[in-house]
């Protein structure tokens, strides 16, 4: 809306509404159609990513983005033509009523609501000639199967473009000028070039150096209060479970031959493997069924001179006697699956599979919940004959830490891509295109790397926010970079005249 009513401002009040409001268009509609299409492209994408809540956010905003949009280019266009149309007829933009002198203003009801601009004197129906010219050779190609009264109205407006619109008039404005004999001026001194040369390197050095350094992951102390009791819950959480303690869970879905000495030794090196990690505890923390069993079946042979299973059958049929009658039900039953049809007692005594617990230590950032769970599954992986499932309460938000880096770098790289490609095709000049997706390259670096410094790790929100960057970077480099373009004359002038285009429009943007 400001790049509209900022071009609707450069028109010359002389002219015509449907003139004014044309030139407008032209102007601005160019502008706002790369914005508006580049930013639907980057929620558009968001949407595709695995990320619930990045999903919502980004079809909420692609949505709202498209009807802001059609807004800007069917509502809001009208009421600028009301607005025209009431300015020419010299009306009050509040009263609607007819604007008088300021020194027949006796009260201050009049100073306010009866006061204001004067209008400019109007040639009504006025189009240049050049239009006249191209309409004419339409019509002569074109059948037009009108009744009889709208063709008559259609010729009288032919014949009213017939005259010639004054030139132009330019309204200065204190921005205006301020951008154009001050800022301008200023940002393009050969110094002024160089100190900002050589803070951009600092910039983009830092940034870079943050990126190496990001972080995943959420911490929900960051969510809460100081003082409020969750606080005080998770730091104690820090300094004691989430140090040493927790436990996780292994299912083997497919159990080995445990009596078979081979399959057994592949399982006791399984078991070494996960045991002997830098986020797990030694054999010590480990909740397994097995070594109770076996130091069951020892204290059988040692005190009742029991002996010890012969085979795989009978080493299985007396830890199922033992779940059921010796003391082992109330701690292992559940961990356990076994067979159900009691008639056929090799089916009754298959154990079909189960699981352990392993100790937890080291678990205290989400960065070390995500790199335990990739550590966990590639173990698992290891050994692939025994399907092992891994889990721990924490596992959903490690699945989603996972996921936070390649979400991020294909939903920016199909951005500047998409962004490119818009630019290429609606921007006369492809060195504007690349330097457009330069900017939006360097912001997207900014944002993340200094998010390092700020203390935000990477997760939904951060990553909401750095699609969201992409949206203002291409926002405020494609207005620049489409006046720059549509600008005459050599570097330095273009540049001034797009500062004086487009500079305020651009800084009440930033300032929303």
């Amino acid at each position: 809306m400001f790049i509209m009513s900022a071009a609707w401002h450069r028109t010359n009040i002389e002219q015509n509404v449907p003139y004014r409001l044309s030139e407008s268009l032209a102007e601005a509609a160019v502008a706002i159609s790369i914005t508006t299409i580049t930013d639907m492209l980057t929620f558009g994408i968001g949407c595709l990513t695995t990320l619930p809540s990045v999903q919502m956010f980004c079809f909420y905003t692609f949505m709202g983005i498209t009807f802001t949009y059609l807004y800007q280019l069917t509502f809001f266009t009208a009421v600028m033509a009301y607005s025209g149309k009431r300015e020419g007829e010299g009306l009050h933009a509040i009263t609607l009523k007819p604007i008088i002198n300021q020194q027949l203003a006796d009260t201050l009801f009049k100073k306010i609501f009866l006061t204001g601009s004067l209008p400019t004197k109007s040639t009504i129906s006025t189009i240049p000639l050049e239009t006249v010219k191209k309409n004419e050779k339409m019509v002569k190609y074109v059948k037009i199967t009108l009744s009889e009264k709208i063709l008559e109205k259609f010729m009288n407006f032919k014949q009213n473009l017939n005259k010639e619109l004054p030139k132009s008039k330019h309204r200065e404005t204190m921005i205006s000028k301020i951008f154009r004999d001050y800022y301008g001026p200023f940002l393009l001194d050969r110094f002024t070039k160089k100190v900002f040369i050589f803070i951009y390197i600092i910039y983009i050095s830092l940034a870079i150096l943050g990126c190496t350094m990001l972080k995943e992951g959420l911490n929900p102390k960051f969510l809460v209060l100081d003082s409020f009791y969750l606080s005080k819950f998770y730091t104690l959480m820090d300094e004691t479970f989430w140090e040493e303690g927790l436990q996780m869970q292994v299912v083997v879905n497919s159990p080995p031959d445990l009596f078979d000495p081979m399959e057994r030794k592949e399982f006791q090196n399984m078991l070494s493997d996960f045991e002997n990690t830098e986020y797990t505890m030694r054999h010590n923390a480990t909740m397994l069924w097995l070594d109770a069993y076996e130091r069951k079946l020892k204290e059988d042979y040692d005190f009742s001179k029991i002996p010890l299973p012969r085979t795989s059958e009978e080493w299985y049929e007396r830890c199922r006697e033992w779940l059921i009658s010796a003391g082992g039900r109330r701690l292992w039953e559940k961990d356990m699956v076994w067979g159900k049809n009691e008639s056929d007692l090799k089916s009754y005594n298959h154990l079909f599979a189960f699981r352990f617990q392993l100790g937890l230590r080291n678990y205290k950032t989400p960065t070390d919940h995500m790199r335990s769970a990739i550590l966990m599954r590639k173990i698992s992986a290891k050994y692939a004959k025994f399907n092992i499932t891994t889990f721990h309460e924490y596992y959903p938000f490690a699945d989603q830490y996972i996921e936070l880096k390649p979400a991020l770098i294909r939903n920016c790289l199909l951005a500047m891509a998409s962004m490119l490609i818009v630019s290429f095709v609606m921007i006369p000049s492809w060195i504007a295109a690349f330097v457009i997706a330069f900017a939006i390259f360097s912001i997207d670096i900014g944002v993340i790397g200094f998010m390092t410094f700020w203390g935000v790790r990477l997760e939904s929100v951060s990553i909401i926010t750095v699609i969201m960057s992409i949206g203002f970077a291409v926002d405020l480099s494609a207005h620049i970079g489409y006046a720059y373009v549509k600008s005459d004359g050599d570097r330095h002038t273009k540049a001034i005249s797009a500062l004086e285009t487009i500079g305020w429009p651009v800084f009440m943007v930033c300032d929303l």
